[in-house]
């Protein structure tokens, strides 16, 4: 197992350490290191930097008080094992993001390559990919993604 650290980007307040994970798999720590947002509680930050120093890992973020928390509940699912990878619909006019496709998966490694990839095809359409999130409170990777022009 391995240690994870999300680290608060602020030199003012001497780089606080603002969440930890002593025990965390090397899995998922290679798919927040693809992600652009952590949602965390009520708050939303954006990732700055990662950081390797041997066998901990560091995650540096701001706090981004222009996005926010929709859905403030947090989901148990104690009875499900896999990674969950929720696909929605953005836009920058607009709050909230439709979902277009929800999708259960064993393997981090198939979730890592969606993260990774530009494009998707969701229902016959091509789309591609804007940001990515992990929301510890629904415990699912989102990717946000906009109808492809190209």
């Amino acid at each position: 197992m391995h240690y994870l650290q999300y680290i608060l980007d602020d030199s003012n307040k001497k780089y606080p350490v603002i969440a930890h994970y002593p025990r965390i798999a090397k899995e998922e720590i290679l798919l927040r290191f693809a992600c652009d947002y952590w949602v965390k509680d009520h708050k939303v930050y954006e990732q700055t930097l990662t950081e390797i120093d041997g066998m901990i890992y560091s995650i540096y973020v701001q706090h981004n008080p222009e996005e926010q928390v929709v859905e403030k509940g947090i989901v148990f699912e104690p009875n499900w094992k896999g990674v969950k990878l929720e696909f929605r619909h953005f836009h920058p006019d607009w709050t909230q993001y439709p979902i277009l496709q929800e999708q259960k998966h064993f393997s981090a490694q198939d979730v890592l390559l969606s993260l990774l990839a530009e494009l998707h095809v969701i229902q016959g359409r091509c789309w591609q990919k804007q940001s990515t999130e992990v929301d510890e409170n629904r415990k699912k990777y989102v990717i946000y993604v906009s109808p492809y022009e190209g």
